[in-house]
């Protein structure tokens, strides 16, 4: 798209036209008797379903999202704290190697961190359940592996929705399947096999939504030593502030790590929006008319890369833009359309920005995270396109190391300081 302000009429895709930035608030803003989602998500993303089930499922599995972002928000982040903990160190052993002089390489950081999320987000969903029950961990892993086959089995749901809910009045535990029990008038669930439906959905969003981002940031922050200097000068203030127990109040105040992360996912996040169809011929600012029954999509990776909203150098990796513009990682704003807007914006944000803070938090206290010294390895090699993009050299290197002995070569950081380069 040489003009990203525009339309571009596309074959070969799955949507038919995309729109630039100029046409963000009518592509986000237009009601769902011009623009509608729904119609899209029945066609594309739950072709293994029925439509009825493929809404229903959504609506269910978006309401647990919301739950885990508001009433239980504080207690599983404190529970997840301890879950991440182990999975990392369990998880590093797994997917290194050791190069010596007290350096682990991770040959595919993607792996990596997948495992350490599929870890945590089972636990967190099943709670007492999967650390005892095998059959229910070689059912998870299978269903990781090949989320539509697992769910085309839809025999299985009612049983599974009962043995579910069996287990969590049987056990009061803080996970997810006792938040449902806590609230089942919340969902208002017509079957017991939805439930089965909308658990796993949750399951398979909390994974997919997590672990590519994750790899990202690890990735971004590996090749800058300098802004890993200021992450650990960040962390060392709040270890003396509050003690090594991270919770929900000091990942609030983890103010550069949360433009970290929000730099990586702007520069690395999806290429296209979700999908709409218009349910009219719609005319749109420009004078352009989109047909009726066409498929509409936003071009978000040229939006990301936009002046008007990311300054100069907008294609360069500098966190402090977001820390300059007074703007947070949690916001729905032109400048972060992570989290999508309106009807579709992402239920579960608050939960996934802690979640993603927090693991990041984790690591940086218990490693030095590198290129080692790999000259080779000292710039971005680009992206790998699927639905997310993905590092395309996913090579990263650990160190254990006590971050309260951390001395930085780069000496008196300040990691609030404003990058001069804006």
């Amino acid at each position: 798209m040489e003009n990203a302000n525009h339309v571009v009429q596309a074959r070969k895709e799955k949507f038919e036209y995309l729109l630039g930035t100029k046409l963000l608030y009518e592509f986000s803003s237009a009601s769902e008797t011009i623009l509608c989602v729904d119609k899209v998500q029945n066609k594309f993303d739950m072709n293994f379903s029925t439509p009825h089930l493929a809404i229903t499922m959504s609506r269910y599995a978006r309401a647990l999202g919301y739950l885990a972002s508001t009433k239980c928000l504080l207690d599983t982040i404190e529970n997840e704290y301890y879950i991440l903990n182990k999975s990392i160190r369990k998880h590093l052993k797994k997917n290194s190697i050791y190069v010596g002089k007290g350096v682990f390489e991770i040959s595919d950081v993607n792996r990596f961190v997948q495992d350490i999320v599929i870890y945590s987000v089972s636990i967190l969903h099943f709670g007492k359940l999967y650390k005892t029950d095998k059959k229910l961990q070689s059912a998870t892993e299978f269903f990781f592996q090949d989320y539509p086959t697992f769910l085309e089995s839809s025999s299985r749901f009612p049983s599974i929705g009962l043995a579910l809910l069996k287990y969590g009045k049987q056990y009061e535990a803080n996970d997810f399947i006792q938040t449902i029990v806590d609230n089942l008038d919340f969902f208002n669930l017509d079957y017991k096999s939805m439930y089965a439906h909308s658990f796993l959905k949750s399951l398979n969003m909390a994974y997919m939504n997590t672990s590519s981002k994750l790899a990202n940031v690890i990735v971004d922050i590996s090749l800058n030593p300098e802004m890993y200097s200021k992450l650990a000068q960040e962390q060392i203030l709040l270890i003396k502030k509050y003690g090594n127990t991270i919770n929900l109040m000091n990942l609030e105040e983890m103010e550069y790590l949360d433009a970290v992360i929000k730099e990586s996912l702007r520069l690395s996040g999806t290429t296209k929006s979700h999908l709409k169809k218009t349910e009219v011929s719609y005319l749109l600012s420009n004078g352009y008319t989109i047909p009726k029954g066409s498929y509409v999509g936003f071009n978000l990776f040229a939006h990301n890369r936009n002046e008007q909203y990311f300054g100069e150098n907008p294609s360069s990796y500098i966190p402090e833009r977001h820390i300059n513009s007074g703007t947070r990682l949690l916001d729905v704003s032109p400048d972060n359309f992570i989290w999508g807007v309106g009807k579709r914006m992402c239920p579960a944000r608050e939960y996934a920005v802690a979640q993603m803070k927090l693991v990041v938090a984790i690591l940086i206290r218990g490693f030095q995270v590198s290129q080692n010294d790999n000259v080779f390895l000292k710039h971005h090699q680009g992206y790998e396109e699927s639905y997310n993009l993905f590092p395309r050299n996913p090579k990263v290197f650990f160190q254990p190391h006590n971050i309260m002995n951390f001395r930085s070569v780069y000496s008196d950081i300040d990691p609030f300081e404003i990058s001069e380069e804006l």
